[in-house]
């Protein structure tokens, strides 16, 4: 029986791919001169683990770029968009537990989702800042069952990247494919709740 869903966040719950972009070349200009072009962002930077990324493209500590983001928040916050049918989506899924994983840091999916509305609906929170290894290693997906107290067939998670699918399968949790492939593919979130019972 599902007891808990996991849900990766950006591209899942939020729109966020033009913001990360926008706000990754502000801080590759400021700190290395350069910019990178959004077929080269998406081949070796969308939704994978900033940490061990970022280290072969920037010369500064990783903790001088997150302050950075910290200080254009708000440039990255007014490009942000709640994926249409997420709130109806995780309302329909009230009688269970719902946790965010991402890659991103824990506070930053904090404020983000507080921002858009969203923190309320979850119970747990898993940043890439929180394990060894973001994904698709599956830690931050096996943290999430210890904090929740759940055995891994008692939980879904959503994603929309190999990467997410990678963890999950690395992990043994069923994956749900928000619009890729998974053990269960979905093209809306209000699908979900279809195969919780």
């Amino acid at each position: 029986m599902i007891k808990a869903i996991l849900f990766d966040m950006d591209g899942v719950l939020i729109d966020s791919h033009d913001a990360w972009f926008y706000i990754f070349n502000k801080a590759y200009n400021k700190f290395e001169g350069k910019t990178m072009s959004v077929e080269d962002f998406d081949k070796y930077f969308w939704a994978k683990a900033f940490d061990k990324i970022a280290k072969k493209y920037f010369t500064v500590p990783i903790e001088e770029i997150r302050e950075y983001y910290v200080e254009i928040y708000e440039d990255y916050r007014k490009r942000l968009k709640v994926i249409d049918g997420t709130k109806e989506a995780l309302e329909s899924l009230s009688g269970l537990k719902l946790a965010v994983a991402s890659n991103t840091q824990n506070s930053v999916i904090r404020k983000i989702l507080k921002d858009v509305k969203l923190d309320t609906y979850f119970t747990l929170f898993v940043g890439g800042d929180d394990v060894p290894n973001g994904k698709p290693e599956p830690d931050m997906l096996i943290k999430a069952l210890e904090l929740l107290k759940l055995e891994k067939e008692e939980v879904l998670f959503v994603g929309d990247t190999k990467w997410d699918r990678m963890a999950a399968v690395a992990a043994g949790i069923k994956f749900v494919g928000y619009k890729i492939d998974g053990d269960i593919k979905v093209n809306m979130l209000k699908e979900v709740a279809s195969y919780v019972s």
